[in-house]
């Protein structure tokens, strides 16, 4: 053990020294070559990156990953740093050809940086390295809903789908996903499970703004069991259909749920016929 940390501190001097003699070339290979990698570290990265460019001249730190490069892989640090230079100099090609000869470590953040240039890459990248609500959310974004319980079966994932809903709402302002993800997550929620109470009342409130007919559907079809944020829901929306009400299983909590929407809008002549319809269907239940 001595032994060795003798050998690993005359490594590491003697790079200091080649460094010191502007010797980048010999540097690297003496650091790619180093026993256990102990100098293929972060701070070697950052001492060849401090180092001036001169005119003409390959920068040391293209060197130092150009050497690493030609005795095998790269590790996640030097990978994400390296595609960092490539991005910024718009050397997309650079970064598929590495990748096909399996020459970079995949990683969450490579993938991040690389989502900036390119999507498709960026998703090989994720699924690569198990990133796996990246891969979901990726699939949502390419509207490829199908694929998210696919994978999300092969890899033994459930997905976060509140976040994943979110991260469609914050990806497409534009709503042109609503509908498809609103299909999909329904044939999640089908279970009913009082897990995902929270996550049905925010499918409904995204499409009491967006699509009210899809809402008025989801109430009818009786998915939404939450009562109270129902009623939370109904009462800060004028969109949804008397219907929609008396899709409650509880008709009492329908009633109730007009009361709560006639006590704010007290002048609004819609909402009292509406309560006058629900008392006269409740007659005919009770009959």
């Amino acid at each position: 053990m001595r032994l060795l940390k003798m050998r690993k501190l005359k490594v590491a001097e003697r790079f200091h020294e080649l460094f010191a003699q502007t010797k980048y070339k010999e540097a690297a290979e003496l650091a790619a070559e180093s026993l256990q990698g102990i100098l293929r570290t972060p701070d070697t990265v950052a001492k060849f990156q401090s180092v001036p460019v001169q005119a003409g001249q390959t920068p040391p730190l293209l060197q130092y990953f150009g050497t690493l490069l030609t005795r095998g892989k790269l590790n996640a640090f030097e990978s994400l740093e390296l595609s960092r230079l490539v991005v910024n100099q718009n050397k997309k090609n650079l970064l598929e050809n590495w990748l096909a000869e399996d020459k970079l470590e995949c990683s969450e953040e490579l993938g991040d940086l690389v989502k900036t240039v390119d999507n498709d890459l960026a998703l090989k990248i994720y699924i690569k390295a198990r990133a796996t609500p990246k891969v979901v959310a990726a699939f949502a974004e390419r509207r490829e809903f199908d694929k998210i319980l696919i994978y999300s079966k092969q890899v033994g994932y459930t997905p976060d789908y509140l976040f994943l809903l979110q991260t469609i709402l914050r990806t497409d302002p534009q709503r042109n996903l609503i509908r498809e993800a609103t299909a999909f997550l329904l044939d999640v929620l089908k279970p009913n499970l009082p897990k995902h109470a929270f996550l049905q009342t925010k499918v409904l409130e995204i499409n009491l703004v967006t699509f009210p007919n899809v809402a008025d559907a989801i109430l009818a079809n009786g998915i939404i069991t939450e009562l109270p944020d129902i009623k939370r829901v109904i009462v800060n929306t004028n969109a949804i259909e008397p219907q929609a009400h008396m899709a409650l299983h509880d008709i009492d909590a329908a009633i109730e749920s007009f009361k709560n929407v006639l006590v704010l809008k007290p002048n609004d002549a819609g909402i009292k016929k509406d309560l006058v319809a629900a008392r006269k269907k409740v007659s005919v239940y009770l009959s």
